[in-house]
């Protein structure tokens, strides 16, 4: 089948043809995309293609839904070991100040890593951006299951990291 750039909602698709005419020049590829499917500049209809929530961000760009998945899961296995589960449990018999300055910095630790690969500043403004774009997110059961799940091993109130309806 081939296609001409435009013909699948507004989207240029890359067609590995030997008859490809000069005329039929692939777009630029888009790396949030993977490469595969790529967007027209200045087209209409690309906004309709992938709708992106509109958090603004200190890394530039928004989060999307897949993005929002695979940051939950890395956030969820970073917490759900043996250790860490301890620490917290050492954590909570301790109480008071040290409790919540402790967490604190155990969390910054286990995430640090994880904030970094999908590019948040690691400030408290690179944070509240990745809870944002996580909450902008909260239709979605999957997001919103994995989101308590990571509180509730974080031994926090729901809603304290990442705020949404539930």
């Amino acid at each position: 089948l081939l296609f001409q750039p435009g013909d699948l909602f507004g989207c240029a698709a890359k067609v590995a043809s030997p008859s490809r005419h000069a005329s039929q020049q692939p777009a630029a590829s888009s790396p949030a995309r993977g490469g595969g499917v790529t967007q027209r500049q200045g087209s209409a209809t690309s906004a309709a293609v992938a709708p992106q929530r509109q958090v603004p961000c200190t890394r530039g760009r928004t989060m999307f839904l897949g993005e929002a998945k695979d940051l939950l899961q890395a956030l969820r296995s970073a917490m759900d070991t043996p250790n860490i589960q301890r620490v917290l449990n050492d954590l909570e018999k301790s109480g008071g100040e040290s409790l919540e300055r402790g967490r604190r910095m155990l969390v910054f630790q286990e995430w640090s890593s994880i904030l970094r690969r999908f590019e948040f500043p690691l400030t408290d403004d690179g944070f509240a951006d990745m809870r944002a774009g996580v909450s902008s997110f909260f239709d979605n059961a999957y997001v919103r299951g994995m989101a308590r799940e990571i509180e509730r091993l974080c031994h926090v109130k729901p809603g304290e990291y990442f705020a949404g309806a539930e």
